[in-house]
């Protein structure tokens, strides 16, 4: 018995170190995002691959205060501040998955209160951005001009061209409107898409975390 727990001893300090390692790494690195004015997709990629960790880390390892305190800062994460809002709260959504199944497994109600408190401040903030009765704006991978607006006179016009190798400044100005626009319909496309598929999963969790 003796023999096979110092056995033991080496697997178990490689899971808790790495499992403290993985839970700082990723602590630091969310409030570093949340600190920048714009999250790219390699920020998305790094924040897939910070939540694989924990996961592969063996999550059970984490105490409870451990994985609020990832939770958080993760959560305050603005998906207005990237070009892929679905991808980003699709994110959460797994984190709180993975949390949610933690804390379903005790009976510590304390903690599981506390969580209800961060969900359901997460859901009111998702709400107020909710549009209902959304439906998704027409896009196009290569924006034309307006409909009104003729292509310039001396020179040419191809769908998707790049708008500073138009020399007629005024066409120039209605074609990058166009470009900003079909960009705003992709974003709000994919942001209320997003929306829609996080809501349900907390309103979920917040009933299964009030029947325990």
């Amino acid at each position: 018995m003796r023999k096979y727990i110092f056995s033991t001893l080496p697997l178990l300090y490689f899971l808790l170190t790495n499992t403290i390692y993985a839970e700082h790494n990723s602590f630091n690195f969310y409030h570093e995002i949340a600190q920048k004015q714009t999250i790219t997709k390699d920020d998305l990629i790094a924040l897939e691959n910070s939540l694989d960790k924990i996961r592969k880390s063996n999550e059970q390892t984490l105490s409870k205060q451990s994985l609020i305190a990832l939770l958080k800062p993760l959560l305050s994460l603005d998906a207005t501040k990237t070009e892929e809002p679905f991808i980003l709260l699709t994110i959460q959504k797994n984190m709180i998955s993975l949390v949610l199944k933690q804390f379903l497994k005790t009976k510590d109600k304390k903690a599981q209160q506390e969580l209800s408190l961060i969900l359901i401040r997460y859901l009111k903030h998702l709400n107020s951005r909710l549009i209902k009765n959304y439906k998704d704006a027409p896009v196009t991978a290569n924006v034309s001009l307006p409909q009104d607006v003729r292509p310039p006179a001396n020179g040419f016009f191809v769908s998707g061209m790049d708008p500073d190798f138009i020399k007629d400044p005024e066409v120039q100005m209605h074609y990058r409107a166009a470009i900003k626009e079909n960009r705003d319909s992709i974003f709000q496309n994919s942001y209320q898409s997003g929306i829609r598929s996080v809501i349900p999963d907390i309103e979920r969790a917040l009933k299964d975390l009030g029947e325990h």
